[in-house]
């Protein structure tokens, strides 16, 4: 687990227990080690007096967890090893930089209140990442549906939008074009997004690297916390080819189509599997060693884990060999 930036220390009197959620200071962190342990297990990051971030260590091969499953992760540990503790004081701008980095962190990133600018989704954005977006944001208990456009083109859409997709993504291409305009008419980049208040609810536009994505949502969301979020899942480092070791098994699910293997046969897998919009997995079985699955987002490939591959071309080529058996696996959102 890595260390936070040095401030002024807290009172070592001062109870900063993990049970304990607020603080007579207002910006800081809150460190806890392991004992004898040099390097810390976990930080809580807090905001205006109150514990409003976590972060802790794992043994699961990622570097570390955030937010909620963070806050989860050091209570059970609290409950199980006797944690030494160390508070540090920050002034307001250090706890901007470090919440600015770390957005993942924060449970609720409304509770920063008006602490950072307008979150904004950087760089560019592959269309598996934006698969994974819109369905992040479409799952919220605020919001309708959610779609990504690029050009006028619907990418990927997910739940209930104010009208058909298509027909949505022309409309939401004009309105982020007339952004762009008036932007430049008054000598400001590229606007960072758009909240509309409509009478049945309201819309979130925003640009995404080339694309750009829309959320229909109820009136009361909270816009600036659902793009702190997005921005946040797409900054979480993620790897692509994941080794078996360091994940948990796949769900059974319900198997969608089984058959022999290579390529034609994987292509009409895949194209199965985009046709139904499946959101599981594609598992090429060898006759002998360890599976090749490719995890699917609404039938979009959006990540392939193999036990001993070195490089994704490696692990592509294990998954077609046309001695292997391919199962494309669908799941229910409750065992995703």
């Amino acid at each position: 687990m890595f260390e936070l930036p040095t401030g002024e220390p807290v009172d070592a009197e001062m109870e900063l227990g993990v049970a304990r959620e607020s603080f007579p200071f207002d910006f800081g962190c809150v460190t806890y080690y392991k004992p004898r342990a040099k390097n810390p297990v976990a930080h809580r990051l807090v905001c205006a007096g109150v514990a409003s971030g976590w972060l802790c260590g794992t043994d699961k091969g990622r570097k570390y967890t955030a937010g909620a499953e963070a806050e989860e992760e050091l209570k059970k540990l609290d409950d199980s090893t006797d944690l030494r503790v160390r508070g540090t004081v920050w002034t307001q701008a250090q706890f901007e930089r470090v919440a600015r980095d770390l957005l993942e962190a924060f449970t609720d990133p409304a509770s920063l209140g008006t602490l950072l600018p307008m979150p904004r989704i950087e760089g560019h954005v592959p269309t598996k990442d934006l698969a994974l977006l819109v369905e992040m944001l479409a799952s919220s208990e605020v919001a309708h549906g959610a779609c990504a456009i690029e050009d006028g083109m619907l990418i990927h859409a997910e739940g209930e939008l104010p009208t058909g997709g298509d027909e949505f993504a022309t409309i939401v291409q004009g309105h982020l074009s007339a952004m762009e305009e008036l932007g430049g008419g008054i000598d400001q980049p590229r606007p960072l997004a758009s909240s509309i208040a409509l009478e049945n609810g309201s819309l979130l536009l925003a640009p995404a690297g080339d694309a750009a994505i829309a959320v229909w949502t109820r009136p009361e969301a909270d816009h600036t916390a659902m793009l702190a979020n997005a921005a946040a899942l797409l900054r979480t480092e993620s790897a692509g080819l994941l080794d078996d070791d360091a994940a948990e098994p796949l769900p059974e699910g319900v198997e969608v189509k089984d058959s022999r293997g290579g390529i034609d046969q994987m292509i009409s897998h895949l194209r199965i599997a985009k046709d139904e919009s499946v959101t599981g997995y594609l598992e090429s079985v060898p006759m002998e060693g360890e599976p090749v699955s490719i995890t699917l987002v609404g039938g979009i490939p959006a990540g392939i884990r193999a036990k001993g591959a070195d490089s994704t071309e490696g692990a592509v080529t294990r998954a077609t060999s046309s001695s292997n058996r391919l199962r494309l696996v669908r799941l229910d959102r409750t065992m995703r």
